[in-house]
């Protein structure tokens, strides 16, 4: 990446900080915090910077830089980066699950779908403070660190990587009525690149007095309807209690990215080999050859079929039996042999 192509001015960055603080900033060796300054404010002034200046200032950053003359050399060093990616290296980083390899691969056959874009558009009519709804946001991120993670390709494997030590900080836009569904639109439509940025994009839009839009979409690659469930749950919580300034509980539970190591693992298990193996056994004793089927025409493409077959009584009398003898049920049975099948 190349160094910002544009001049850092002083009186601007200056000037960024005076409009933050409602203070003037006379000696740059003022500490932000000693002027006035608390975290909220931090994360207010860290977006004004990373606008004017299209580059990354992590919170860390700023906690290690807390006078102006010293921020002010650090963005001087900083690359222009006007979106979150991480670095290029292999620290930190998972391969991907069997579902995620899946939709690896979807996405590299049609990567214009958006099929897989998951979005969420709330309608807020309440005095939002964007500062605490920002902090939320950098708690969750905390929380769920598969919302920080890009995709690496090494020789045939692809990885994710958790994006360490960044700021989120999302956009925010006034906007008439009668120009919201259109916009929103515009926002689902949007392509995530996979190999260059974080999977996660959020926006505020104020339609009025207290009424606001705030809309997030995810990638499904990383993201789940069960994670949206528990993502906004865990939103509206976090908010109420940062506004009452209360210490929320960090909630030690496992994350998608764990989840995902330990189902590779278990994979490689053999313990997994020996359930493999447990079902081809059984399915050898019963004749499933009526649903075997040309398999040339499969996942060719996007669209729907349905594959019609009929069980004569005889073969269902036959399954019934034998799921009623193995404490099972003819719903797993057949998902099972769908899974055979396929595989």
């Amino acid at each position: 990446m190349a160094k910002n192509p544009g001049p850092i001015d002083l009186y601007e960055h200056k000037k960024l900080w005076e409009e933050v603080l409602g203070v003037a900033v006379v000696d740059g060796r003022a500490d932000f915090f000693a002027l006035g300054g608390h975290s909220l404010l931090a994360i207010e002034l860290i977006e004004k910077i990373e606008t004017a200046f299209s580059v990354n200032v992590s919170f860390k950053d700023f906690i290690e830089n807390p006078n102006l003359d010293k921020l002010h050399d650090l963005i001087l060093k900083k690359e222009f980066r006007p979106r979150i990616v991480a670095n290029t290296d292999f620290d930190n980083t998972s391969e991907l699950s069997i579902s995620q390899k899946h939709l690896w691969n979807l996405i590299k056959l049609y990567p214009n779908d958006l099929t897989h874009n998951i979005s969420t558009a709330l309608r807020l009519k309440f005095p939002l403070n964007i500062s605490i709804l920002n902090k939320v946001l950098n708690h969750l991120f905390e929380e769920n660190p598969i919302l920080k993670s890009r995709f690496l390709k090494n020789e045939n494997k692809v990885y994710q990587k958790i994006v360490s030590d960044e700021t989120y900080l999302f956009e925010f836009e006034e906007i008439k009525e009668e120009d919201l569904y259109k916009r929103l639109d515009t926002e689902m439509s949007y392509h995530f690149k996979l190999e260059e940025e974080i999977l996660f994009k959020a926006k505020v839009f104020k339609v009025g007095e207290n009424d606001f839009i705030f809309f997030y979409m995810v990638h499904h690659i990383i993201w789940d309807g069960m994670s949206n469930l528990a993502f906004f749950q865990d939103l509206m919580k976090l908010y109420f209690q940062y506004e009452k300034e209360e210490s929320p509980l960090v909630k030690m539970k496992p994350t998608y990215f764990q989840y995902v190591k330990e189902q590779n693992h278990f994979i490689e298990s053999s313990a997994y080999k020996e359930q493999l193996n447990f079902w081809k056994e059984k399915f050898e004793a019963v004749n499933t050859s009526f649903l075997e089927r040309d398999k040339s025409d499969l996942f060719t493409d996007h669209s729907s079929r349905v594959k019609h077959f009929k069980i004569e009584n005889e073969h269902l009398d036959q399954f019934e039996e034998y799921v009623k003898n193995h404490n099972s049920s003819l719903y797993k049975f057949f998902i099972k042999e769908l899974e055979r099948m396929i595989n």
